[in-house]
């Protein structure tokens, strides 16, 4: 929004030929617009955004689970190994 609006002024102020109230309502009303389009647009973007983060959390969770398997079959597997050996 801070790139736009110095963008917007530029090109639109000039253009605009009327009354000075009439010239800041619609300077108003343009700014209005532009900040719904942006504000949509990030919206927008922000879900996308959202749904690839929870699809990257669900892949995470399962080799997170597998390898959680895995350490404890590791543990499980040390253990039974070192109580043969004290045993001994």
């Amino acid at each position: 929004m801070e790139e736009l609006l110095p963008s917007l002024e530029k090109d639109m102020l000039p253009h605009l030929k009327a009354k000075k109230t009439e010239r800041k309502r619609v300077w108003f009303a343009t700014i209005e617009s532009a900040y719904i389009l942006v504000q949509e647009c990030l919206l927008e973007g922000l879900s996308v955004l959202k749904e690839e983060c929870k699809t990257a959390a669900c892949q995470q969770e399962v080799l997170i689970r597998s390898d959680m398997d895995l350490i404890l079959h590791s543990r499980t597997y040390l253990e039974g190994k070192l109580r043969a050996s004290v045993s001994e």
